[in-house]
């Protein structure tokens, strides 16, 4: 949906835009061929190997940066830098095609890796380092809220019983093991679909992606000028909550029975309900079938 999502951004040339999740930099230079010569956009990502194709794209076009950082920290790196507040944010969230198909990170089960998982490599935790030492109850706790996993007990209990009987979980194969065993008896499509939504729970977990995002939206009023647009691309049920509890929270009016007026919030969703791709887009990029684009605008200070 990089198409509507620029779309919606770019209601003016002008000013400072940020991408929050540069990636390989698709909804970047999207926006760089709207925007006017003296507008500027700043990328950021956790992912050393997108920083290098920022790198590659600030030698290109003098109007664009991008800066190594998680993008819940930019509010911080704002007011530091003096830096004036965004017309455009773009929030294009969980991990990118280029994560996913890289065969040596872990992120996908598709391939045979370290239990790795990292956005950031110069971070510490990994998938590994939570299936080998974590307690049972938090275990649960990530396959629970992260994968959506209704019952993860038997999966935690084969973790528990791993740990005992072998050295380490370390690979992306000896996890997929873990998981065919805890669930032997659901079709292959179902199994298909709980193997990813396991692997997707420790991503979640190594990265702080909830956490993040909350904080984000959080710093969202101190980043965003007024009339400026948000755009939030979620491909998770999670992710959805968190939006929508921050939307109940700033979108919603409030109103006072006692004065029959209603409080204005500092922002509106600019559609009446998410934006779902096109028949075609999922057609060319299938991994696009879950994602929900998410319009907001900050109405005032």
């Amino acid at each position: 949906m990089a198409k509507e999502t620029v779309g919606y951004l770019a209601h003016s040339t002008d000013g400072l835009y940020l991408d929050c999740t540069f990636g390989a930099g698709g909804h970047t230079k999207q926006l760089l061929s709207v925007i006017s010569p003296n507008a500027r956009v700043i990328g950021l990502d956790l992912d050393q190997r997108a920083v290098e194709i920022g790198k590659e794209l600030e030698k290109e076009d003098n109007r664009f940066s991008i800066i190594h950082m998680n993008f819940a920290d930019y509010v911080k790196y704002r007011k530091e830098h003096d830096l004036p507040k965004a017309k455009g944010v773009i929030f294009d969230l969980g991990a990118s095609t280029m994560q996913l198909k890289d065969k040596e990170r872990g992120f996908s089960y598709k391939y045979d890796a370290h239990l790795d998982m990292r956005m950031d490599q110069s971070s510490s935790l990994t998938a590994a380092e939570i299936l080998n030492t974590y307690p049972r109850r938090e275990l649960k706790d990530i396959f629970k809220k992260y994968g959506d996993i209704a019952n993860p007990d038997k999966l935690v209990n084969l973790i528990s019983l791993y740990r005992k009987q072998n050295d380490f979980i370390e690979t992306t194969e000896v996890f997929k093991a873990i998981v065919e065993e805890a669930f032997w008896n659901i079709d292959a499509i179902k199994f298909n679909k709980v193997l990813r939504k396991c692997f997707q729970a420790l991503r979640i977990a190594v990265n702080k992606e909830f956490s993040s995002l909350e904080k984000a939206l959080e710093s969202l009023n101190e980043i965003l000028e007024v009339g400026g647009i948000a755009c939030i691309i979620t491909f998770h049920s999670g992710e959805e909550r968190i939006v929508r509890a921050w939307k109940s929270k700033y979108c919603d009016n409030i109103e006072i029975q006692d004065y029959s007026q209603n409080i204005l919030n500092k922002f509106k969703f600019v559609t009446e309900k998410y934006i779902v791709p096109e028949e075609y887009e999922i057609v060319e990029n299938w991994a696009s079938r879950s994602s929900k684009l998410w319009v907001i605008q900050k109405v005032k200070d």
